[in-house]
Formats: structure tokens, sequence, C-alpha cells
């Protein structure tokens, strides 16, 4: 169970800057958030691809998924708040960073609290992409160990 956190914590957070990243560009916001329930299921297979793990529980994928998604979400955020900041002070437009409801005290609690409540509806939601993807890769398993199974050699 312990080599599984390393590698999704560190797998999630790299594909959540790539995210938040994508998330400063106003056209592809949409598609960058529906993303983000799939994370999991990525990583799951991502480390199946690379064998770095074995077979997987169903437990293991949620688990995987779960720890995934929070780092993901942390990951980009802290990528997509700062980059949002620097094109509106070029834009002009929209909010500013620097304006005086950003720099308030209230504004400090806020945003890490509402990043940490999405960061942990982000792990709810991979918890269960990366539980779907282990469910199915079990399953492929079983029928690959059925068929290999049913193998009758006759010595004579």
């Amino acid at each position: 169970m312990r080599i599984y956190w390393k590698p999704s914590l560190i797998l999630g957070a790299i594909i959540g800057a790539i995210y938040g990243l994508v998330l400063a560009l106003p056209f592809i916001q949409c598609m960058a958030c529906f993303g983000f329930i799939f994370i999991g299921a990525i990583v799951v297979v991502y480390l199946k691809k690379k064998q770095v793990v074995g077979i997987l529980s169903v437990q293991d994928g949620a688990i995987i998924g779960a720890i995934s998604g929070f780092s993901a979400m942390v990951a980009a955020s802290a990528v997509c708040i700062p980059v949002q900041s620097i094109i509106n002070l070029f834009n002009k437009s929209g909010i500013n960073f620097f304006s005086s409801f950003w720099v308030t005290s209230f504004s400090l609690l806020v945003i890490p609290m509402i990043v940490f409540f999405m960061a942990a509806l982000s792990a709810l939601f991979n918890s269960f992409s990366g539980l779907s993807a282990a469910f199915v890769y079990e399953k492929i398993e079983n029928i690959s160990l059925n068929d290999q199974s049913e193998i009758v050699i006759d010595q004579e």
C-alpha cells in the first residue's frame, strides 16, 4: 500500500499543474474542468502500463484516485491563481489580484478554504474514477488468468 502514495501524489501533481495552465486559457476551461474527473483513472492506467503496480484491488484504485485527485486540484490551484493574476495585470479586465479585495485578510482565509473544499471534492470524484479503472483491470486480469488455467497437457 505504501508504494502507491508517492507515484500517485507526484503524477497527480504533474497532471494538476498541466490542468492549471490550461485553466488559465478562457475557452478551454470547461473541458479542463470536465477532465478533472478522470485524473484518478489516468493515473491508475499509467501505473499499470508502466508496471509500477501489480494486481490492483478496487480499494487500491480508489485510494490512488483520491490521492491523485487531491494533489491535482491543489497543484492546479497553485499554478492557475498566479498565472491568472499575471494575465489580468496585462489584460486590465476582470479581477485584479492586487486590488483591495484580494489583499485583505478575508481573502487570504477564504481562498485556501475554497481550494481545500474543491480538492476534497476532486478526491471524491477521482476516487470513483480510480475505482472504476481498477475494477476494469481486475476483470481483464481475471479473464486472462482463467484462460490460462484451462490449458491441459497430456503426459504419456
